[in-house]
């Protein structure tokens, strides 16, 4: 996959990467779980929700949403967050763009219908909500069990959605850009995303982890 710069700006494969450093994403989910605390928390007190992180986008997210959680609603001691990681799959590697239904982990979702019985509401974490057909497919799986699914997110492409779904709580939205007069889409791009991106575009967007991988 070939990549090339303009004004400063990375396109690849008729996208604009736009890489997310990793104390941003820190930060903005810092933000995010204050969103979600400030109107929820007096609730939370009372009854904790059930965390659920979208794997693999969600689990960086959700480290930081659960130290949150535990710091301001586990008061006693041994008290914990409960989570189950839910894994999805139909992404290739370096692909953006790709059609197909999301596959979900059935023994991920039979856990998860377990332990929402001890709930009475859990939060759907990921990454960034692009499509929304990962998040989608989880979500209606999980009201049938009459519990509120909420959806957090630090990112969103608003333009993109092609469900009915809304994201609950966000921090940024990534919208297309004119570039010497074309049209592109964003492709945002996270520090764990090695694998999708060959050294010399790597080099390009994370510097800073570069040799820990190739020299």
């Amino acid at each position: 996959m070939t990549w090339k710069e303009i004004n400063g700006v990375i396109i690849k494969d008729g996208f604009y990467l736009e890489p997310v450093a990793p104390h941003k994403i820190a930060f903005d989910t810092y933000t995010l779980t204050g969103k979600i605390l400030n109107d929820r928390g007096e609730k939370y007190t009372e009854k904790k929700p059930l965390l659920l992180p979208l794997m693999r986008g969600g689990s960086q997210m959700f480290l930081y949403m659960s130290g949150g959680f535990r710091k301001l609603l586990c008061t006693k001691q041994g008290e914990e967050i409960d989570y189950v990681p839910i894994k999805i799959s139909r992404y290739g590697t370096g692909t953006i763009g790709l059609e197909g239904k999301p596959k979900v982990d059935e023994i991920d979702i039979e856990q998860t219908l377990e332990h929402l019985k001890r709930h009475n509401e859990a939060i759907i974490i990921d990454d960034i909500f692009d499509r929304g057909e990962s998040t989608d497919t989880v979500q209606k799986m999980l009201l049938e069990t009459g519990k509120e699914i909420l959806i957090a997110t630090p990112y969103r492409k608003p333009y993109a959605n092609r469900t009915s779904t809304k994201v609950n709580y966000f921090v940024e939205d990534f919208n297309k850009k004119t570039i010497e007069e074309k049209e592109y889409k964003p492709w945002v791009v996270f520090p764990w995303e090695v694998d999708d991106h060959d050294p010399d575009l790597w080099k390009r967007l994370f510097p800073q982890f570069y040799y820990s991988f190739y020299e």
